[in-house]
């Protein structure tokens, strides 16, 4: 028998590392389902933003994203920041599922007493409980990485010419796979894509102890991510993963039967991501203008994202689960409970300067062009503008068509006597009046902005993302301000107001948008730069409110003047910008202090609450110009003319309106909670309607012509988004519309510009005009009293 037992080789030693996990369905589903689910404070956020990145506006953000370099700019900062998101997801995952937690010990106890009673075999979810925890990290980093990508594939794939390619989601995912590959072995020791993070779902499919080689999967996903850049393909995260599958499959086929490996990240690299991301939010906080601009939104939201996640890995840590959670509760609860929704409004030291009314305004404007009303062929055009709210579309919209007008006949800003803009549309017509400020300082067009072309200086400026400034410091700013109660650093308001001054300085090389409101209308820009009407709402009365270098009129309940609310002080053009476009939920409501009552002041919201049409301060405008004109004796000789400017994309033949049908979901129990709100608003488009054709039946009464062929025509293939950005496709197809325009020969755009030909050349009919010339003139003298 000895001699037997020498014979006897020895038996191998154990291999290292865990033991495979056992066959079976319900244990390994029942481990995955609990091991996720610890997770949801990690993927719940990464859900989000993916749920935002499929949205119209997110869809946008993401092809401004992709229109830029993938190997620059905004291309490769955003591959670097969804590299780093899956990075970090995975070690918070690890944290997460590493520290104590009296739940799972609860759930431990409840297999147990299954157990205990036979109904339940633990054994194998015992196992794979402890594989699992080890496992699952990794895949909540790849779900991290590609979730929000796929939705986005998936959007793009079903219209490629809308969202154009996504070359940088392929570097996307070869940046953090290059990475790991070249440096895990003293970087990151745990190897989120080495395979084992896919290795719980290919085990359910296989049912079989499998393991794969690290290495050859590296490879192969690196070879795919670079084949993705050089093919083009239109949909990478699928190709993505059918060359993992073929790697692993493969892998396996090579090393079958070796024992599963596990690593476990050094809690160096936790703390360093942590560190990394916290600094990301903390530069972003520091300037969230430049970062938002230059970076794009899409990188916004996910280095927010990762520096809160950073900063409840950092409260896990020093405090434990338990005061971990209750912080981050009680800090929800700050900043549920405060000042998040208003912030006060900036104002710059005042200038001295008369105020005065419209009519004295029109008087001065009028005797400025006396010798040409009295020289021209007929009645002397004078244009009043009103231009929706709208965003960035309306802003885009707007200026480009005034750009367009003013390309075709360069008397048309000085013809022009006011314009009157609500949320984006303000910001339209306010970077036409710069632009005029610009013209009417005599600077030779080198000097001007895009050399004088006014078309390009207009997409030059609004083709800017004026989304990511406002978001960096929602979430990064915002955010602990409101938790802390602080004004440490600048709000979000600030942000977008610096975004509109940015924008025109490197477009126009100039500081208009940094410039006192009134100093548009300072020397001689007096009588040459349009009036502009920036209409908002005093949330607390629901008043319009109307800010101008000028006050229409006396206050009523309906309707005010902004500028004798502000006491005195002034605020910067790009301010008065924002406090017409106070687009809900992005900007916050602005605060004017009353200087009289201390502790109380105005709340003031978007313009389009009001009226979207700016239709009611322009009558007021027009009822102004006809008085004064009516006082100098000329009225007879002035026509009014109005530009409607409209952006709510219309079929190109609109339909008689006729009532939607009622759905199911508008009378259940959805359709009751949400049906008072859709009244509403419902209620402010009638008011919209009703002040546009006041505003237009007053000027036909004085005999003008109304222009209102301005409109944005649905396109089936884009879609024009209501937000703070455009993508280039959308920018595109807008400027293909507004090309048709000019080239049609009876488009308004041309008849606008023919209206404003200089003095001495025939003019063409008006088709609005009424034929009676009395009954134009008793209409005119009835307007102006």
């Amino acid at each position: 028998m000895n001699t037997e037992a020498a014979r006897t080789p020895p038996s191998p030693a154990p291999k290292s590392g865990p033991r495979p996990p056992p066959r079976g369905w319900l244990p390994a589903a029942w481990s995955l389902a609990t091991t996720l689910a610890r997770c949801w404070p990690i993927l719940l956020p990464y859900a989000l933003l993916a749920l935002l990145a499929d949205t119209e506006q997110g869809r946008d953000a993401v092809a401004a994203t992709a229109a830029a370099s993938a190997f620059g700019g905004a291309g490769l900062h955003a591959a670097l920041a969804q590299s780093f998101s899956v990075v970090f997801a995975m070690l918070a995952a690890h944290t997460l599922l590493t520290s104590p937690r009296r739940g799972a010990r609860r759930t431990t106890a409840t297999i147990r007493s299954f157990a205990k009673h036979g109904l339940l075999d633990t054994a194998p979810m015992v196992r794979w409980k402890a594989y699992t925890i080890r496992v699952v990290p990794g895949l909540v980093g790849l779900m991290a990485g590609f979730v929000p990508l796929a939705l986005i594939e998936w959007q793009t794939a079903a219209a490629p010419k809308l969202y154009g390619e996504q070359a940088w989601l392929g570097l996307a995912q070869l940046v953090p796979i290059a990475s790991v590959f070249l440096f895990h072995r003293w970087l990151i020791e745990y190897r989120f894509l080495s395979g084992q993070s896919l290795l719980i779902l290919f085990a359910l499919l296989l049912r079989k102890r499998v393991d794969w080689s690290y290495e050859i999967i590296l490879s192969v996903l690196a070879l795919a991510s670079v084949g993705i850049l050089l093919l083009d393909l239109s949909q990478p995260i699928l190709v993505m993963f059918i060359a993992s599958v073929l790697g692993l499959l493969a892998a396996e086929a090579l090393r079958r039967g070796q024992p599963l490996k596990a690593y476990v990240p050094s809690h160096a690299a936790i703390w360093a991501c942590t560190a990394i991301a916290l600094l990301g939010g903390a530069l972003l906080a520091l300037d969230p203008g430049w970062w938002g601009m230059t970076a794009g939104t899409y990188v916004v939201a996910a280095v927010s994202l990762n520096a809160w996640l950073g900063f409840a890995i950092l409260l896990w840590r020093l405090l434990g689960a338990t005061l971990a959670g209750f912080a981050a509760i009680l800090t929800m609860v700050l900043v549920l409970t405060g000042p998040f929704g208003a912030a006060t409004v900036r104002f710059v030291p005042p200038e001295p300067a008369p105020a005065i009314s419209a009519r004295e305004h029109a008087l001065e404007w009028l005797r400025a062009r006396r010798v040409d009303i009295a020289s021209a062929r007929g009645r002397y055009p004078v244009f009043i503008v009103t231009a929706d709210g709208g965003g960035i579309r309306s802003a885009w919209w707007t200026a480009g068509i005034l750009a367009r007008i003013q390309a075709l006949s360069p008397e048309f800003y000085r013809r022009s006597f006011a314009l009157s803009g609500v949320s984006g549309g303000s910001l339209g017509v306010a970077v036409f009046a710069a632009q005029a400020a610009q013209a009417a300082d005599g600077l030779p067009d080198r000097e001007r902005c895009a050399a004088g072309v006014w078309p390009d200086c207009a997409e030059d400026v609004l083709r800017q993302d004026f989304l990511g400034p406002a978001l960096a410091a929602m979430l990064t700013v915002d955010l602990p301000r409101s938790a802390t109660r602080t004004r440490l650093l600048p709000d979000r308001a600030a942000s977008h107001e610096v975004s509109f001054e940015e924008a025109w300085r490197s477009a126009a090389h100039a500081s208009h948008f940094e410039e006192p409101f009134g100093a548009l209308w300072r020397g001689e820009r007096r009588t040459a730069v349009p009036l502009l009407l920036l209409n908002t709402t005093d949330a607390v009365t629901a008043r319009r409110l109307v800010l101008a270098p000028v006050t229409l009129g006396d206050d009523t309940p309906e309707r005010g003047d902004l500028a004798p609310l502000l006491s005195g002080r002034e605020v910067r053009l790009s301010t008065a910008v924002l406090l017409s476009a106070r687009f809900p939920g992005i900007s916050p409501a602005g605060r004017v202090p009353v200087e009289r009552a201390p502790g109380h002041e105005y709340l003031i919201v978007d313009g389009g609450y009001a009226d979207n049409s700016g239709g009611a301060s322009a009558q007021e405008a027009l009822r102004a110009l006809l008085g004064a004109a009516a006082e100098l004796g000329i009225l007879q000789r002035i026509q009014p003319v109005a530009v409607v400017i409209t952006n709510d994309p219309v079929p190109p033949e609109s339909p008689p309106p006729i009532p939607p049908p009622v759905r199911a979901r508008d009378i259940g129990v959805i359709g009751a909670l949400a049906g008072p709100v859709a009244t509403l608003d419902r209620l402010r488009q009638a008011n919209t309607q009703r002040a546009r054709e006041a505003f237009l039946s007053a000027v036909r009464s004085a005999g003008g012509c109304v222009l209102d062929g301005f409109k944005l025509r649905r396109d089936e293939a884009t879609t024009f988004v209501l937000g703070w950005m455009l993508a280039p496709q959308a920018r595109d197809a807008m400027a293909a519309q507004l090309a048709q325009m000019e080239s049609e020969e009876r488009s308004d755009l041309r008849l606008a510009a023919a209206l404003a030909q200089p003095v001495g050349r025939p003019l063409p009919p008006c088709p609005s005009v009424d034929p009676s010339a009395s009954g134009n003139q008793r209409g005119a003298a009835a307007i102006a009293q």
